[in-house]
């Protein structure tokens, strides 16, 4: 069974009556929309069919490797098959996270921003995905600071994925001790150190 926190990017993106392209984080559906094996000719026989009303990848960084793009590149991509009037949701991990130091699939928000501008789309919305853009239980918007700090302070993440129940412990403690030291940092500061970022990006309609 697939966890429901994969689909939360449902909840922050505009009611959608076209074609809709969904880059699946695992294994979880989207009834009626195109899901693409996670391969470069999947995506691309996909991304041929368009362009979508929306398109969705809410962790980009879980194809970027399997179809040989990095992560600016795969979002132009995806940007391209956006139709007019239609939007954009993608997720990535966050670069400047301490615990993604070694991800090849983390990348700045600036990056994206600029990835999707030089295509077309304008941002309409960002966000921080708690505790990972993979699995959301959170998506916050980053123009609301009195949102994030009440679940910075209120709320905790401990839950880091590890087959080895040691590493799993320190992890979850240094987590523990991030989010403190988040809860008490400027906005701009705790903003860029996210371990995950949404945007929502939109092209004009024609």
């Amino acid at each position: 069974m697939s966890d429901a926190r994969t689909m939360n990017w449902r909840f922050v993106v505009p009611a959608t009556t076209g074609s809709l392209l969904v880059l699946p984080v695992n294994d979880e559906e989207v009834p009626d929309a195109v899901a693409p094996s996670r391969t470069g000719p999947g995506l691309r026989a996909a991304l041929a069919e368009g362009p979508y009303s929306a398109v969705v990848a809410a962790d980009v960084s879980r194809w970027t490797a399997a179809v040989g793009l990095s992560t600016p590149r795969l979002l132009a991509a995806l940007a391209g098959a956006v139709a007019p009037g239609g939007h954009l949701y993608a997720g990535f991990p966050g670069r400047l996270y301490p615990l993604h130091a070694a991800s090849k699939g983390a990348v700045l928000p600036v990056r994206v921003r600029s990835a999707l501008h030089r295509h077309g789309l304008q941002v309409a919305a960002t966000f921080i995905a708690l505790p990972t853009a993979s699995c959301p239980a959170l998506i916050v918007p980053v123009d609301s600071p009195e949102a994030l700090d009440y679940v910075l302070r209120n709320l905790s993440f401990p839950y880091t994925p590890s087959s080895r129940p040691i590493i799993g412990r320190s992890r979850q403690a240094l987590v523990r001790a991030m989010q403190a030291a988040a809860g008490r940092a400027p906005h701009g500061l705790r903003v860029a150190g996210a371990p995950g970022h949404g945007v929502l990006a939109v092209r004009a309609a024609s």
